[in-house]
């Protein structure tokens, strides 16, 4: 927005860094991608090498979620998952301690009514040493889809522990709405305010449907789309389906015009205000404009391009498996949908992206096939184990009694072992000691059965733990042994 635009300006004359970027509608490979993308304005060049100098070889493995070379400097530990996030919060604090005391640095993120829990997560990790460092926030949203997002919460927590200061930017007053309209239309103040709401967005756009000589007062962004060119018009349709920001090769691929051709829509587009250059190609002037070009194109053709978006996306964005889910999910093709959502919650998994990973997990159910297999038994015990990261219960506690009967139908041993051994650890650590014992009871005995010495064996450990008989771990311990002998032959 024009507003961060200015701020970022007063602080590059004041001497401090800028870091910004934007959350986006469209998922991206890394639920942190904001975050990486305002980093890498300083991880690089001289300043990496002064960053690298203030952390542990630890810290920065730590850190290869936002910034993958450094993957390779240290190998670290296994930890449960809840502890590894910690361990990359810590790390990421380090980092932001780093930077701060080489410069002040800012950093500024917009259209977070769009962000991950992953992201909010970190940032909430790092305001409780904004005060004691060189470190500043500008977290920018709209009301009320930020009270749809994961962040609402931590939003009204900040500001419950006096964090945040929250500066709210209210719709243009009648005064106000009559200083940027030219003198011929202040008159008609009234009725633009009307119009509008004071939303200085839309008052553009009627000013410049005005300019073109149309009626200022219709549906604005439609009426001014009907009128571009043909080509113009299917480019920008094609540029809706990819979302708010456009890349420009994945774009040219799916819009299937030649590459003067496509060229010249671009400038008609930029024009005409629909689209503004960026990086890696064009972003949508405003998110309105995206939304209302979205919701008018026709279904079947909707998703054709969705589906050339996932299957472009391969050579692309391979790695950015949520959004080849969300293409295929949105053109409807939900056995691939289904598969690339299982990968992308396993994928989220290791970007410490556990809220995401729910979801992701959660979607592929929902659109694979509801009948017993091995894929869906598989997923839920995914499932089941993120439940206990988010400590959503009661849909762990679902999926585990579907795994279990799925597993039961397909009577597969290896299944139906490991679909106990996690209902019987589940139903230990939610007290339902009698119901653990049941159940670690029937998988040690199916594990018994094909000799399985390491399900064995973590049966018996569990077992001890729910100290339900007094079980020896003399038995376990030989069973180890001859595991790891055969092991080495």
């Amino acid at each position: 927005s024009r507003l961060l635009r200015e701020v970022i300006a007063g602080m590059l004359w004041r001497g401090a860094t800028a870091l910004n970027s934007s959350a986006t509608e469209q998922p991206a490979a890394s639920p942190l991608l904001p975050l990486v993308e305002a980093l890498s304005e300083v991880l690089t060049g001289p300043r990496l090498a002064q960053v690298e100098a203030f952390l542990s070889a630890q810290s920065l493995a730590w850190l290869a979620p936002i910034y993958e070379p450094w993957r390779t400097r240290a190998d670290l530990p296994e930890f449960p998952p809840a502890q590894a996030r910690q361990r990359f919060h810590q790390a990421l604090i380090e980092l932001f301690q780093a930077l701060a005391r080489l410069k002040p640095h800012i950093l500024i993120l917009d259209d977070l009514h769009w962000a991950d829990p992953a992201l909010w997560a970190a940032l909430d990790a790092l305001t409780p040493v904004l005060p004691q460092n060189r470190l500043l926030f500008l977290l920018a949203y709209r009301r009320p889809e930020i009270e749809q997002n994961a962040g609402w919460e931590t939003l009204r927590q900040w500001d419950r522990q006096g964090t945040i200061k929250i500066i709210t930017l209210n719709p243009l007053d009648e005064p106000e709405v009559a200083q940027i309209l030219p003198s011929e239309l202040q008159p008609e103040t009234r009725q633009v305010l009307a119009s509008t709401g004071g939303n200085p967005f839309f008052i553009t756009e009627m000013l410049v449907t005005l300019a073109e000589g149309h009626d200022p007062y219709g549906n604005t962004i439609l009426a001014r789309a009907e009128r571009l060119p043909q080509t113009a018009r299917s480019a920008l349709e094609a540029a809706a389906v990819l979302g708010t920001d456009v890349p420009y090769q994945l774009w040219a691929t799916i819009a299937s015009l030649p590459a003067h051709i496509l060229a010249e829509a671009s400038e008609q587009l930029e024009d005409g205000y629909f689209l503004q250059a960026s990086r890696n190609g064009y972003t949508f002037s405003h998110d309105l404009v995206h939304t209302t070009i979205y919701d008018q194109i026709k279904p079947a053709r909707r998703r054709q391009l969705h589906r050339q978006v996932a299957d472009s996306l391969t050579r692309f964005e391979a790695d950015n498996l949520r959004a080849r889910a969300f293409h295929l999910d949105r053109a409807r093709a939900y056995a691939e949908a289904a598969a690339m959502y299982r990968q992308a919650g396993e994928q989220g998994l290791a970007h410490f992206a556990f809220k995401e990973a729910h979801a992701a997990f959660d979607r592929a159910l929902a659109l694979m096939a509801s009948t017993p297999s091995s894929e869906r038994v598989e997923t839920l015990l995914a499932l089941v184990r993120v439940c206990d990261i988010t400590g959503d219960r009661t849909r762990q506690q679902t999926a585990l009694a579907e795994a279990l009967h799925a597993a039961r139908h397909l009577a597969d041993r290896v299944l139906m072992t490991q679909t106990l051994l996690l209902f019987g650890q589940v139903a230990a650590q939610t007290g339902q000691v009698e119901s653990a014992a049941v159940h670690l009871n029937e998988a040690l005995a199916l594990a018994r059965h094909p000799g399985d010495d390491l399900q064995q064996i973590e049966a018996y450990f569990l077992l001890g733990d729910l100290a339900a008989g007094g079980v020896s771990l003399t038995k376990p311990e030989r069973i180890l042994k001859r595991h790891s002998s055969k092991r080495k032959r």
